[in-house]
């Protein structure tokens, strides 16, 4: 979930033309890279792109989505769509849906919403959603496909695994629709809730979305920064760069980092800011997948680590994340130390709650003492000693739910200690009495067209929930401020953040 050096990997940069696209499907978002991607096993088709267009709508009946999925491969005569994880109150063409199991026929023959025949892209439409507001914003799956060929009818799994050529699911956004919001146009190609700004650039939507299917070659990302600065001035320390289109098979989040100025946190001093198009504030960019919580305070916190005491037992079957150790669950990782239980057999146990070697993808977990000591968010001498494992095996992991355990193996425990941190990375510097406390942040949407405002609140909402100063009101969704402590606040509002200094370059709308 982490990329920290990404920084002049390719030459070039983009240079945009504002097209606006009349409709919005798999087509609009192909890429002429795509021939060199990993491919799935003969005779099995490659989704090559799988979403709903538009990518959410309110869960009060009141708007429809159009499914699409782009098929590399031969003979294929019916496609079809089912989901293994609960769908709550779908129906298509009236005609309601199952929770569970259930496959919905996609078609490429011009009719029932697929807008050319022949294509590759098979296609539905006449989805809605008539369901509870409940949480306000969440997400279903169609992550199985059934097809047939030459070969007979298959049906396969389009999660994106490791290298199996996939890059499903199809993920459907909901929403309240009270959260629904109309964006200010700005300029031409420019718009703005509160919270979010918008960019009509499709080449800036294109590369960023390369880059978080993780797909090679590495994207030019430094171009898409600069893009933003060509409008906004240099005022944030965070950008969000989030494609209003789903990507699956690559990546949640990533670190983009632009410059570090902290000693002792196991980074290099280093500053980049001007290939970013800063004059020295930005301190990273995150990647982000179009998800309906985090990993937002996953990718901050990569900031300030997690690169420090891997000789020390840390960052076991997690690199550059906490691994599997005690230091309290966190967006980086890591188990509570007080549920920690010897076996007696070699295998431990530790509560499973909030059990994860890299870290939870949502944004479910406070930041834990090691993480604010390395945010220089409380001293060195509030981070308690620390239960590391010995030699891990890391594929011993059995996690029950139902019993809130998650069992793995170890050669031991040894207890790390904030010194023996510090003894081999140095005192942070500065301390906390002299590190930031108070961060900007602007949520940056690229985009090929102008959303409508079911999508747009989708990405209002999530800024301004991660920015709120106070206890956030939706279950296991943190505020920055709530996941500090109320140490620090992120300040997301970017209208505040950039109408006075740019004031006479807005347009009426």
């Amino acid at each position: 979930m982490r990329l920290l050096a990404l920084i002049g990997l390719c030459a070039g940069l983009l240079h945009s033309t504002v097209v606006l696209a009349v409709d919005s499907g798999c087509a609009e978002l192909a890429d002429p890279r795509e021939s060199g991607l990993p491919t799935p096993p003969a005779d099995v088709p490659q989704v090559l792109c799988a979403g709903f267009f538009p990518f959410a709508i309110t869960v009060d009946g009141t708007e429809s989505t159009r499914l699409e999925v782009r098929l590399v491969g031969s003979g294929i005569t019916e496609v079809s769509l089912g989901n293994a994880f609960p769908i709550v109150g779908l129906s298509v063409d009236g005609v309601a849906f199952p929770q569970t199991g259930g496959f919905l026929e996609v078609f490429d023959d011009g009719t029932r919403g697929d807008r050319v025949a022949g294509d590759g892209i098979w296609s539905r439409d006449g989805i809605r959603v008539s369901a509870p507001p409940l949480p306000p914003i969440r997400s279903s799956f169609f992550d199985q496909m059934r097809y047939t060929n030459g070969s007979g009818t298959q049906t396969i799994s389009i999660q994106a695994v490791g290298n199996n050529g996939q890059y499903g699911p199809a993920r459907l956004g909901l929403l309240d629709p009270s959260l629904r919001a109309v964006p200010e146009r700005i300029e031409d190609d420019l718009y703005m809730t509160d919270n979010v700004a918008f960019l009509i650039q499709p080449d800036t939507l294109a590369e960023l979305l390369w880059l978080i299917g993780a797909r090679p070659p590495t994207a030019d990302i430094l171009s898409v920064g600069e893009r933003v600065y060509e409008k906004f001035p240099d005022v944030f320390d965070f950008l969000i760069l989030n494609p209003a289109a789903d990507r699956r098979g690559g990546i949640r989040g990533a670190l983009l980092s632009a410059q570090n100025t902290v000693e002792g946190i196991g980074r290099r001093i280093f500053d980049a800011t001007a290939d970013w198009g800063s004059g020295g504030r930005l301190q990273s960019a995150f990647a982000l997948g179009l998800t309906d919580s985090g990993p937002v305070l996953h990718e901050i916190a990569h900031q300030w680590g997690f690169v420090v005491g891997d000789t020390l037992g840390f960052q076991q079957c997690a690199p550059v994340h906490v691994g599997i150790a005690g230091t309290g669950c966190g967006p980086l990782g890591g188990f509570e130390p007080d549920s920690l239980v010897d076996n007696g057999d070699g295998t431990y146990n530790v509560s499973n709650f909030c059990t994860s070697a890299g870290g939870a993808g949502a944004d479910t977990n406070s930041y834990n003492p090691l993480n604010l000591y390395l945010m220089g968010l409380i001293p060195a001498s509030e981070v308690p000693p620390i239960p590391v494992p010995i030699n891990v095996d890391c594929f011993s992991f059995v996690q029950d739910f139902i019993n809130d355990t998650f069992t793995f193996a170890a050669d031991g425990i040894d207890m790390v200690t904030i010194e023996d941190l510090i003894a081999e990375h140095g005192a942070r510097v500065p301390d906390v009495a002299g590190s930031p406390k108070s961060f900007t942040l602007g949520w940056i949407v690229p985009t090929n067209r102008v959303l409508n405002p079911t999508e747009t609140g989708w990405f209002q909402f999530r800024s301004e929930y991660v920015g709120r100063q106070a206890v956030g009101d939706q279950e296991l969704r943190r505020t920055f401020w709530e996941a500090t402590g109320g140490r620090a606040t992120l300040n997301t509002n970017i209208r505040a953040l950039v109408d006075d200094l740019f004031n006479d370059r807005f347009e009426a709308p």
